[in-house]
């Protein structure tokens, strides 16, 4: 599909380093008793790393062991360097794959085994076991990766505050109908608005919060201007109505200057997002349409910010937006199709 595709980029160099300069860091990384710590202090052009060893090998029967360890310790330095530099260069993303129902529910779980699967690296003194190892320790695709460690580390993270955190209140109230929270054990979870039931951990909520809370969390906690946010099906689990919310409020999070791309099948999504576009194109006379059908402003897509595409047999194709919308004929053509038999048989078997 992406065979004949190329990517270019252009970097500012004065601005990537001024961002350079400008980065503080403070990251540690714990193996059994080894760390890693890597720090850079704000202005400074300076980046320390110290490896902290604590457990005493004997040279000559752990030396596979010191070599698996240092080998292993060495891919993980190589990735964080490399994401301090990107992090200059790139704007920061935020993925909700749409496994994340998923790793909302297990994601203690499967914490516990990348963990026992580190305590038996460090336990091979064969080189290849451990590089197989190391390969099953890294085998989930990248979203679900940064999606894993986000929820893996909810405890610590939640201290951040973003200045976006009234999307995650707006969220809660329109979807969600109450209050995402972590506990001190660092789970996620519910807060029912009309409900004497509180603290309920994620896995006995409905399938929307476990859906949506990824969501809350990042815009109460992580989100900056300028984001790029990538949604998988953001009509997962949802009933028609609250696709068509979710629509707007993916229009709101476009008019706060962040960079939003989603992936739908969803015929409830795109009419509502045409709407927004043809309310935005429609100037003045639009505004008794806005007020009779509860939008806003701030929901209002401008069609020249908006791009479509439309996958199909192997193969993108380029979909037109213009002042009312965009089309996609292969979910419209189903939907007629299904009017058509539907009709057919009513009329044919009950009229």
């Amino acid at each position: 599909m992406f065979s004949k595709s190329s990517i270019s980029l252009l970097i500012d160099e004065i601005a990537t380093s001024n961002n350079l300069r400008n980065l503080a860091v403070n990251n540690n990384l714990t193996f059994g008793k080894n760390s890693i710590k890597v720090s850079k202090d704000k202005n400074s052009e300076d980046l320390n790393i110290f490896f902290i060893e604590k457990n005493e090998f004997d040279k000559d029967s752990d030396k596979h062991t010191l070599f698996s360890l240092e080998s292993f310790m060495t891919n993980i330095l190589e990735g964080m360097v490399l994401q301090i530099i990107s992090n200059t260069i790139f704007d920061n993303v935020f993925i909700a794959p749409a496994e994340r129902s998923a790793i909302n529910i297990f994601s203690r779980q499967l914490s516990i085994k990348r963990n026992l699967i580190v305590d038996r690296l460090l336990e091979y003194k064969d080189k290849r076991k451990s590089e197989d190892i190391l390969n099953k320790a890294q085998r989930y695709p990248l979203p679900i990766r940064d999606s894993l460690e986000i929820a893996e580390d909810v405890f610590e993270l939640q201290k951040n505050k973003s200045e976006y955190a009234f999307l995650a209140d707006k969220i809660e109230e329109e979807l969600l109908k109450g209050k995402i929270k972590i506990s001190k054990e660092g789970s996620v979870q519910f807060n029912p608005s009309k409900s004497k039931i509180k603290n309920l951990e994620i896995h006995l909520t409905a399938s929307i919060v476990k859906s949506l809370s990824n969501l809350v969390f990042y815009f109460r906690h992580l989100a900056k201007k300028g984001d790029f946010i990538i949604i998988d099906e953001p009509e997962l689990n949802l009933h028609p109505d609250n696709q068509r919310k979710i629509a707007r409020l993916i229009g709101e999070f476009i008019n706060y200057e962040f960079k939003v791309m989603i992936s739908t099948h969803s015929d409830y999504i795109i009419r509502e997002i045409n709407n927004l576009i043809m309310l935005k194109s429609g100037g003045e006379k639009a505004a008794n349409l806005i007020a009779k059908y509860a939008y806003n402003q701030d929901q209002l897509v401008d069609y020249k910010r908006v791009g479509a595409y439309l996958f199909k047999d192997n193969r993108n194709y380029n979909v037109e937006v213009s002042e009312t919308g965009f089309e996609v004929n292969t979910i419209d053509e189903e939907i007629n199709n299904l009017n058509n038999a539907s009709e057919e048989i009513f009329f044919t078997l009950f009229d």
